[in-house]
């Protein structure tokens, strides 16, 4: 026998227990219902069906396999496999593994050869598409079925007439001759003409990972009965599933169904529509859920009513999947493999606080965390959670998700998970459609995170001055790049921020305000192209400069501690971590400490040293204003290019008097607030609502516009300077697109609140008087220094940003003669204006873009005190996740009804982006702002999907501000919220 035959020859096991045979239909899972026979789920004869399986005899299949030698995971056990295969080919599949493939076998050791319509022998492990189960139950004959990528062919199917004719062969055969399978197979083609189907689609190899995942992911209810048998360590309730036309023809038998399996048991109804799940588009929360937890029959029939109802049109192919409603619920999660835009991280969203499981998915929880993990780096965070700071509910749904992953075959999955008492349970699994097209491979996101990690290492070996060795990195703390600049400026944005504040001016402004001297240190630095705060450098220029070196580090190592036990406090260092000025209340501030190892002496002399920087900082504010005076507004002529250093270097000084007038603003605050909390200042909202700003004014002059008292060109010439973030130069400023900004302002109507004496009632100033004595000052003269700073930090503030916009206007000038667009010149930064030949730019902007568009996929925290933080960290809720790219500036529409639309192109700021709020997008909106939401929920993955830029959990605050808006900026490639006016 040549060596083609004997391969063959083995296809079927000898009845001397060299062969392993499994019958399994669906197994019973640990939760929900029994799983239906395939046969019933699929539109086959369901007449004369065996007692046993439930299956009719000549629709069963045996399937024949090779030994699984390199055959790991869900996929190598049998029982496993035969119920996947069932729920694939819709009847039941017996495997019979090979065990000894040296043995000459024939058809006779089948056991019970003549209850299969076929017999499918591969020489791989595989699953049969649907062309191919679809021959498996109607064809009679022999076929040739091939994988995706197979050369040769992959196995073969013999029906009732094959078995039949190899049976008569095998009669007729001499006594010692042996008709092998692959004689059959020549015979049958010779002599009977069956034809030989080559090269068919037929079957998708396990080791064919993506092509797995296309045959077994497909609606709700198919992708879990699918990988239910797979995963053994994760509850899958495999649920009902009810078609459009059953629910017509016969309401009430399709309800006792229902009932049968789940009894009275509360159930959610869940959307299962032809339109939605799918690898091009998942139409994730575009139809109705409803659970139904008591009412009986006629609450669920308006459940399963609501959800038909919920989809375009009528369809026979429309489904709902009708599945057990969990109770109750540790945690529920949104894990998908990848980021929305692709990116190669698992994005846990978890909501362990409410009870509920839809909080994620529609964006309402007000407690949800979410967890990012590099993909690279998942096997060694769940070997050991809490050292990364995983906990354990994060744990166990990415776990599930892995696993569910590693069965289906792609790394590309939405899934959506609970936790019970009884372990994990997958509700729903889906591909995961946003975030195709992206052109960055997985290996540059590896290398760009290996480059930040090995910059955290460097950090470690620092200046003395930092007395530390510890990094610790914060986006938000101190001058708050994240908010000036975005999460992802552009290099030119960098640069500008370090020449004008973070390089020197910071540091120089503390020393003259009498604090550490740190001239020489960056405040920040960039990882990935995120800018962020040196926390060390930043709490060791709070100290004073009279406290000796050794309390100064004991001070410092402490608030590092506290920082590293809260990191959420990263944005608030100067009001809960660092003692920067002496408030009434500083001995309260300070406890922690005491608590933490400080000495008394230390404290004491902490106190004494900000008491004395505080007083100095109050005598010097008159001085610091009268810089202010003296800088003046920039004027056209700045702006040539000619001019471009000195120009700078008059910006870099506005940004040195505004720092000494924005930590002036920033004492008084912190004492308004020490007032405040301890009573002393009752009338804290109306004297703030009532002082001058530069916003006040900027109303003040459109009522005199509008009441023909001031000129137009004048109200323009005052603010022409003002750019809506400020170190973005493709930023139109007021003056160049005055209509845009300014003349609405004209069409509305100010109230312009009445001054208010002081923050306090006059029965409460001589207590005022006395809680500041420390200060030398009474409660008059703290409201003149209150009054004072505020405002002149709000005008010193608007003055520097006009001599930031007037550098923006002369490098545009610049860049305009080398050919370049303002969004070109944004790659560059104002080293390669100032040193390098202008021919080089071009070059230099399409290299940079290159590294932008590679680092615009990493994803980072917002603090980082270790290198683990850049490959496991956590979002809280609050953080604003950002949802595809681009820019947008427009009108603000809050709260919109079907009453009262958004126009095309509005800023829609809405509370919650639940599911409802879809139809939405059929006004076109340029984006969307949510106070709540995670990078996971419904809307995010259907903004991803459209190209929607969208602010997803911005928080309360943010919201409350957005929605009393009428114009903002969602900037989603800098990661920028902004309201302009």
């Amino acid at each position: 026998m040549n060596h083609e035959s004997t391969k063959l020859s083995v296809a079927f096991s000898g009845a001397d227990n060299t062969s392993k045979t499994t019958q399994i239909g669906p197994p019973a899972r640990r939760t929900g219902p029994a799983a239906a026979p395939a046969g019933a789920l699929h539109d086959h004869d369901s007449s004369a069906k065996d007692a046993t399986t439930g299956f009719p005899p000549a629709k069963q299949v045996a399937v024949i396999l090779p030994r699984p030698a390199r055959t790991a995971g869900p996929w190598s056990d049998n029982d496993r496999l035969a119920s996947v295969l069932t729920e694939l080919v819709g009847t039941r599949v017996t495997v019979v593994e090979l065990q000894d493939t040296d043995t000459d076998t024939d058809l006779r050791s089948l056991p019970d050869r003549t209850a299969f319509a076929s017999v499918l022998w591969c020489q791989l492990r595989a699953l049969p598409t649907a062309e191919c189960s679809r021959a498996l139950l109607d064809d009679q004959g022999i076929r040739v079925w091939t994988g995706k990528e197979a050369d040769e062919g992959a196995a073969y199917s013999f029906g009732h007439l094959a078995l039949r004719a190899h049976a008569a062969c095998i009669v007729n055969c001499p006594p010692r001759a042996k008709a092998t399978v692959i004689e059959t197979v020549r015979h049958l083609i010779e002599e009977h003409h069956v034809p030989f189907h080559g090269r068919e689609h037929g079957l998708v190899p396990l080791t064919d990972g993506d092509q797995r995942a296309r045959l077994l992911l497909g609606g709700k209810d198919v992708s879990l009965r699918r990988l239910a048998p797979v995963l053994p360590e994760v509850h899958v309730d495999r649920g009902h599933t009810l078609t459009w036309t059953a629910w017509q023809d016969n309401r009430a038998a399709a309800l006792r169904d229902i009932r049968r399996v789940y009894g009275t048991s509360p159930v959610i109804v869940r959307s299962c529509a032809v339109a939605e799940d799918s690898w091009e588009r998942s139409a994730a929360g575009e139809y109705d859920s409803v659970p139904v937890t008591g009412g009986g029959d006629t609450l669920l029939a308006q459940a399963i009513t609501k959800v038909f109802a919920s989809y375009p049109a009528p369809d026979a192919a429309n489904k709902v999947l009708v599945q057990r409603f969990l109770q109750p619920v540790l945690a529920a999660a949104v894990v998908t493999t990848r980021t929305v835009s692709g990116a190669p991280y698992y994005v846990a969203a978890l909501d362990s606080t409410s009870g509920r499981t839809d909080t994620v998915t529609s964006g309402t929880g007000d407690h949800v965390d979410t967890w990012y993990v590099h993909r690279d780096s998942l096997g060694r965070v769940l070997e050991n959670p809490s050292a990364h700071g995983l906990p354990d509910f994060a744990a166990r749904v990415l776990g599930a998700a892995a696993q569910t992953e590693d069965a289906a075959g792609t790394n590309r999955l939405d899934t959506e998970l609970a936790i019970t008492e009884d372990g994990v349970h997958l509700l729903q699994v889906r591909p995961l459609a946003a975030g195709r097209g992206r052109t960055t491979d997985d290996a540059q996101i590896t290398a760009i995170l290996s480059a930040a990690r090995r910059r955290v290492e460097d950090m470690s070996i620092s200046d003395n001055r930092l007395l530390g060795d510890r990094p610790a990195l914060s986006c938000m703390a101190d001058w708050n790049p994240a908010e000036m600049l975005g999460r992802r400026p552009r290099p030119l944005s960098i640069s500008l921020y370090r020449h004008f504040i973070t390089d020197l001016s910071w540091a120089r402004q503390r020393k003259e305000y009498g604090y550490r001297d740190l001239r020489g240190v960056p405040l920040m630095h960039t990882l990935a192209g995120h800018p962020y705060i040196d926390v060390r450098a930043s709490l060791a220029s709070f100290l004073p400069a009279d406290l000796s070196e050794k309390q100064a580090r004991e001070v410092l190592q402490a608030q590092i501690a506290r920082l590293s036990q809260d990191p959420d406090s990263h944005d608030k260092i100067e009001f809960e971590i660092a003692a920067t000025c002496w408030t009434p209340d500083l001995s309260q501030r300070t406890s922690y400490l005491t608590q933490s190892g400080v000495g008394q002496t230390t404290l004491d002399n902490l106190h004494d040293h900000l008491l004395r920087i505080t007083r100095t900082g109050i005598a010097r504010l008159t001085g610091d204003m009268n810089d202010l005076a003296q800088l003046g507004l920039p004027t056209e002529k700045d702006t040539h290019p000619s001019r471009l250093e000195a120009t700078l270097e008059r910006t870099r000084r506005a940004g040195q008097v505004f720092a000494h007038l924005a930590r002036a603003g920033f004492v008084a605050v912190d004492l308004l607030r020490s007032l405040r909390e301890a009573g002393q200042a009752d009338r804290y909202d109306d004297w703030m609502r009532g002082l001058g700003t530069v916003t006040t004014h900027m109303q003040r002059d459109a009522a005199e516009v509008a009441a023909g008292r001031l000129s137009w060109e004048t109200f323009v010439d005052r603010n022409r300077w003002i750019r809506p973030g400020t170190y973005d130069l493709t930023v139109p400023s007021y003056g160049q697109d005055p209509e845009g900004y300014l003349r609405p302002l004209l069409d509305q109507v100010y109230h312009v609140e009445p001054l208010c004496g002081a923050p306090w009632s006059p029965e409460l100033s001589h207590q005022v008087s006395g809680v500041l004595e420390p200060l030398g000052i009474d409660a008059d003269g703290a409201e003149d220094f209150f009054r004072k700073a505020i405002t002149a930090r709000e005008h010193g503030k608007a003055v520097y940003a006009a001599w930031v916009s007037a550098s923006l206007e002369t490098i545009a000038t610049l860049g305009g003669t080398a050919g370049l667009s303002r969004d070109d010149i944004t790659h560059l930064t104002i080293a390669d204006l100032l040193t390098t030949p202008s021919d080089t730019w071009p070059a230099t902007v399409l290299r940079r873009r290159a590294i932008g568009a590679a680092e615009a996929q990493v994803e980072l925290p917002e603090v980082i005190t270790d290198t683990g933080d850049l490959h496991c960290f956590r979002r809280g809720s609050g953080r604003t996740n950002f949802i595809g790219t681009g820019r947008v500036d427009g009108r603000v529409h809050a709260a919109p009804a079907p009453a009262s639309p958004p126009e095309s192109g509005s800023i829609i700021v809405i509370e919650s982006a639940d599911p409802g709020y879809d139809w939405i997008f059929a006004h076109r909106p340029g984006a969307l702002v949510t106070a709540y939401g995670g990078a996971n929920s419904h809307m995010a993955i259907r903004c991803a999907e459209l190209g929607i830029p969208a602010a997803i959990g911005a928080g309360p605050q943010s919201h409350a501000a957005c929605a009393v808006a009428d114009r903002l900026v969602v900037d989603c490639d800098a990661r920028r919220l902004e309201v302009i006016r």
